[in-house]
């Protein structure tokens, strides 16, 4: 749950930079089409990305942390083959 949190507010803070950035410093006082299609790219990406850390912490590689694993499969590499 900390990391979540940990990683939300990373988000929020990101957000009120990005939103400086654009609407103070590349082009002041205006917002081009390719800032809020970024601006708007963010959302899915923050979603995922929090799914992420929430399901597997920050190792985003590693197996899912409620996948269910078989121990026979683990201890014979060959159990899916009939004999």
């Amino acid at each position: 749950c900390t990391q979540v949190f940990i990683w939300t507010t990373t988000w929020s803070l990101w957000a009120y930079l990005w939103l400086w950035i654009v609407y103070k410093q590349i082009t002041p006082n205006v917002i081009d089409m390719w800032e809020a299609w970024v601006t708007l790219g963010f959302m899915p990406l923050f979603v995922w990305t929090t799914y992420m850390v929430d399901t597997r912490g920050w190792n985003w590689f590693s197996r899912h942390k409620n996948s269910v694993v078989s121990p026979d499969s683990e201890s014979h590499p060959d159990a899916d083959e009939e004999e």
